[in-house]
């Protein structure tokens, strides 16, 4: 997508250890010396806290203590620029939403960042790549309007389909998202996945398999078919198509010198 010159947009909140990056960035471009100072001691503190926590996970990183929030405080009463000033903002949001696992908060954040650029994507062909439970036509497993909800009805307004595609492994390995921590197995029957049990157990072979859940959805609002499950029946409700991969292989992070 890169090399096709595509127009690349990222919803989420700030990574929780980008914290120093992003000061790294901030301290080169700052005119404020004392700002520059908190941006460098910022950098360094978060690098030392990140270096902690992968030796002990349950050490916490650096955007999540008090000092970190202190810092920001500070920032804030000086002198910035507008570019600051909204990263500041943003760091602020992005840690309350880690300290309270406030999924709903983050979520009004994705969609509201989507929409602050819906000039520059309306009326053209657009992917939305998101883990599965962002993107259901309806309600998401996790009882909210999603990303996929907010698209569907922008859609419907233009007297247009979006075509939603669920992508899952059934088995395998899953990556670990920091080098240096193992990667962990897939497990069917887990709380995450056993509600697809029905589709799982059509796949018999290590062929990867579409299911086309037009027709089944179709049959569940006319009572052919009933769903017990409430999950999958916002699976069947929310996505086109289902893929499921028998077997997936964790990514590896790029060896480096």
């Amino acid at each position: 997508m890169v090399k096709s010159n595509t127009v690349i947009y990222g919803t989420d909140q700030i990574l929780m250890n980008a914290d120093r990056l992003i000061c790294n960035d901030l301290k080169n471009k700052t005119k404020n010396k004392k700002a520059k100072k908190i941006y460098d001691d910022i950098e360094a503190k978060s690098k030392a806290y990140f270096a902690d926590f992968l030796k002990d996970p349950s050490k916490p990183m650096y955007l999540m203590t008090e000092e970190f929030e202190k810092q920001l405080q500070e920032l804030k009463t000086l002198r910035l620029s507008q570019e600051e000033i909204e990263i500041i903002n943003d760091l602020q949001l992005t840690a309350k939403i880690y300290k309270e696992q406030n999924h709903h908060l983050r979520i009004q954040l994705m969609k509201n960042n989507l929409m602050k650029v819906y000039p520059e994507w309306h009326n053209k062909k657009n992917l939305f790549k998101y883990g599965a439970i962002h993107v259901s036509k309806g309600e998401s497993f996790f009882k909210i309007y999603d990303i996929g909800n907010l698209v569907n009805n922008i859609s419907d307004s233009e007297f247009k389909n979006s075509l939603h595609i669920m992508i899952v492994g059934k088995s395998g390995m899953q990556g670990s998202p920091f080098k240096g921590f193992p990667a962990n197995a897939v497990d069917e029957n887990s709380d995450n996945l056993k509600f697809l049990k029905p589709l799982f157990s059509v796949v018999t072979s290590e062929d990867w398999h579409c299911f086309d859940l037009r027709q089944l959805r179709d049959a569940k609002e006319q009572g052919k078919v009933e769903v017990k499950d409430i999950t999958l029946s916002r699976v069947i409700d929310g996505y086109d198509y289902v893929i499921i991969i028998p077997k997936v292989t964790a990514a590896n992070f790029p060896k480096t010198e």
